[in-house]
């Protein structure tokens, strides 16, 4: 048991002593002997009555050889003597137990003298009196700890201890609890309903509500995030993953998985089909009909439909064929090269004359055209294809000090058909 000893208050000794003085002064008044009809008299002193002895009490002291008169004031003066000790006594000790605090009493029984546990820096509990009534019994009192895991007296949680209560218990659909600091109050911030549009609690998304993810940076390379039904993970079924030639998610093909779709399986008579770089769906532009008049797909050409002439494509006269698989341009019947040929789109030894090169512009992939070289003048150049309006011209352009046939356009000419002005100076074949 533990005591603390606290002085008594002022007012209750003040009371004490009052009543002990009051008991003192009260004594005295209570014991004083009275004369009575019956005290005998001198009769040895000459003089002396029975009036006069009575009178006589007054006196201050004995007359001298009365022994009659000493004998009495002896007795009087002993029995003043035990009166005075008496009156000066303070009375019996206050009792410990009676329920009432006297004496040096701190308390006693219940009366505590308004004092408490939490008066004693507790945070609650019953206060005691302890047996001897000079000290407090703190044995009852209690002190609450914030923090130690454990909620206990007014404590609505502690830490992760929320007396069995949990977000569903709570009314929510998940999420996780939290203890406010002073440990006074369960917090809700953490719990969450699924489906209410707002992000919250242990939430990463509530339905559209994605917080700004994407399938791209889940780490995927397209398609569309969602959020799974319980609200706590992204939904990414519908993402892709293109390239690695494997199909998953809405991938209708990856690389070199096609699921089994071909040219054929599409309608078309042939062909090569490929998936579409960002995996999104088939590439069917490398199938195609040869005969149905179209350039479509790998196709070069179209047996009903050749789509160039000789002259267009850098050659002489004539026309223009098609390979039967239509793979390729029957050039058979186009006539000789005259000049300014297409080596870029054909063999240089095809289109260029004896008196050519070939001459491209270095790029990648490059442009280009067929050069006379070694004129003086203009007119021993070959002539310029029908079409277009450019003028031709005999000026070192290659930088090898001998002067070139070209096609200038320089002044705004117009190239002839299927060439274009290169850097607004030169006639080139694109590549």
């Amino acid at each position: 048991m533990t005591f603390l000893a606290l002085p008594p208050s002022s007012r209750r000794r003040s009371l004490a002593r009052a009543t002990h003085l009051g008991l003192w002064l009260a004594l005295p008044l209570g014991t004083v002997a009275c004369p009575s009809d019956d005290t005998p008299t001198s009769t040895e002193t000459e003089g002396t009555t029975a009036t006069g002895a009575s009178t006589g009490s007054t006196s201050t002291g004995p007359e001298p050889g009365d022994g009659s008169g000493s004998s009495s004031s002896s007795s009087s003066g002993s029995s003043g003597a035990d009166t005075t000790a008496d009156a000066s006594s303070t009375g019996p000790q206050g009792a410990c137990g009676n329920g009432i605090i006297d004496a040096d009493e701190q308390c006693d029984g219940d009366d505590l003298d308004g004092a408490d546990c939490q008066s004693l820096g507790f945070d609650g509990g019953r206060l005691g009196c302890a047996a001897t009534c000079t000290g407090y019994d703190t044995s009852g009192c209690t002190s609450i700890t914030c923090g130690n895991g454990i909620a206990e007296a007014e404590e609505a949680c502690d830490d992760d201890d929320f007396l069995g209560a949990t977000c569903a218990s709570l009314g929510f659909e998940g999420g996780a609890l939290a203890c406010a600091l002073d440990c006074s109050e369960i917090q809700t911030d953490g719990c969450s309903v699924c489906g209410d549009f707002v992000v919250q609690g242990d939430e990463v998304c509530d339905e559209f509500l994605l917080l700004g993810q994407t399938c791209q940076s889940q780490g995927f390379s397209s398609g569309q995030l969602g959020c799974t039904p319980d609200c706590l993970s992204y939904d990414v079924s519908q993402c892709i993953t293109c390239g690695n030639d494997v199909v998953d998610g809405v991938e209708p093909c990856d690389g070199v998985d096609l699921q089994g779709q071909s040219c054929g399986t599409l309608g078309f008579a042939d062909g090569t089909l490929v998936c579409a770089e960002d995996c999104s769906a088939l590439d069917a532009s490398g199938c195609h009909d040869c005969g149905d008049g179209l350039v479509s797909g790998p196709e070069a050409c179209d047996i009903a439909n050749p789509g160039s002439s000789c002259a267009s494509i850098g050659l002489g006269g004539g026309t223009v064929g098609c390979a039967p698989d239509c793979g390729a341009l029957d050039l058979s019947t186009c006539d000789a090269p005259t000049g300014y040929g297409n080596c870029v789109g054909f063999d240089e030894a095809f289109v260029c004359t004896a008196d050519e090169l070939c001459v491209t512009d270095g790029a990648l992939p490059p442009n280009g055209v067929c050069l006379g070289e070694g004129c003086v003048t203009p007119a021993d150049c070959p002539p310029a294809p029908p079409t277009g309006n450019a003028t031709i011209e005999c000026q070192d352009v290659t930088g090898d000090v001998l002067d070139d046939c070209w096609l200038s356009c320089q002044l705004g000419e117009t190239c002839p058909d299927g060439m274009f002005c290169y850097v607004g100076v030169i006639c080139l074949w694109a590549s």
